[in-house]
């Protein structure tokens, strides 16, 4: 693990691994059509293995933002936040509706034609699906300015009974109800904090406390153990309702969560010898392009999917289209980020 008092660099490395499994979790959309062949087995284990994606953007909210106010204050905080995110949600998500209604022709012109609609529209993510990771994401933020408000000498204590109430309530007894066949109560869930913002917290902890090597072990073989659990109890549901069941699935669930957990860590305490995992200013630019890359995969998905004159199911397409998108994303972002006045949208 390299990094100084400014820059820490496993944390754009989890950034990068996160953004190229979201991007190789929508070239996998095959998963989603049970067909229970081949093809599908395999898309089911590209889709476990990149699961923690999303779990593992928000550890890295946590591990960088918990401790914003020693930078600058909670209106700064906020302006940073709008500037960042809400903008550029707010631009990407009107883009996405004339991609739709025009290109796709997945929403009709009468669908977004009136403001009430276009609000609608907009707050749903019916223009491009992706983008419903935002309306959590901005949730989280206006949950950090409290949780933050606590003292450092005493977040292991408070976070670790929040994440805790949390992992229980929200993750393990409700796992354990999916598996015995009974339906769970929601009433009893934690009303503290929401599975996103457990997850920042879990990710400050994780990256401020140091973790004796007898446990990390431990989270291996429980992360590894997750995995299995993932694509293996996945196949089995499914195969016998004969459609896709969700019992082992859920960002917050057990499987995922130790999974998560795992990678957060295991990144945190190894070094690589891959070059761009050695070169700062390398593994900065593409990490800064994260965002970006985000926002924009998506249309090049759509844009070769139908260059290619295919449904997405093929294996060469799951594997090769993963790096083909990615690759051209980065590239589009890197550039954007030159032009003076188009930079502002994928910051």
């Amino acid at each position: 693990m390299e990094q100084d008092k400014k820059y820490i660099s496993y944390f754009d490395i989890l950034n990068i691994i996160a953004c190229f499994g979201v991007v190789a979790l929508h070239v996998n959309a095959k998963f989603w059509n049970f067909t229970g062949d081949r093809r599908w087995i395999t898309s089911n284990i590209i889709e476990c293995v990149f699961y923690p994606a999303v779990p593992i953007f928000f550890m890295l909210t946590g591990a960088n933002l918990m401790d914003y106010r020693k930078r600058y204050g909670t209106r700064e905080f906020f302006k940073k936040r709008f500037v960042k995110t809400v903008i550029p949600w707010l631009i990407w998500s009107g883009i996405s509706l004339i991609w739709a209604v025009f290109f796709i022709h997945r929403l009709a012109p009468s669908d977004v034609n009136n403001p009430l609609k276009i609000i609608d529209a907009v707050i749903n993510s019916k223009g491009n699906s992706v983008y419903w990771f935002f309306p959590m994401l901005f949730s989280t933020y206006l949950g950090i300015p409290v949780i933050s408000m606590v003292p450092e000498d005493r977040r292991n204590r408070v976070f670790g009974y929040i994440v805790g109430t949390e992992l229980v309530c929200t993750t393990i007894l409700p796992f354990i109800c999916r598996l015995l066949g009974i339906q769970w109560n929601d009433a009893f869930t934690s009303p503290i904090c929401t599975g996103a913002l457990m997850m920042t917290m879990l990710g400050y902890m994780a990256a401020n406390n140091e973790i004796p090597k007898k446990w990390r072990r431990i989270i291996y073989i429980l992360g590894i153990c997750g995995l299995f659990a993932h694509i293996l109890g996945t196949m089995y549901v499914s195969f016998k309702a004969g459609d896709i069941v969700n019992t082992f699935k859920g960002y917050w669930n057990v499987p995922c969560m130790l999974y998560t957990m795992a990678i957060f860590v295991f990144f945190k305490y190894h070094r690589f010898r891959i070059p761009v995992f050695n070169n700062k200013k390398l593994l900065r630019s593409i990490a800064g392009a994260s965002f970006g890359i985000y926002l924009i995969h998506y249309y090049f998905i759509d844009i070769f999917l139908r260059l290619f004159h295919t449904s997405g199911e093929s294996w060469q397409w799951r594997i090769f289209g993963t790096f083909l998108v990615y690759g051209i994303s980065l590239a589009t972002v890197l550039i954007i980020k030159k032009i003076p006045v188009l930079k502002k949208i994928v910051p």
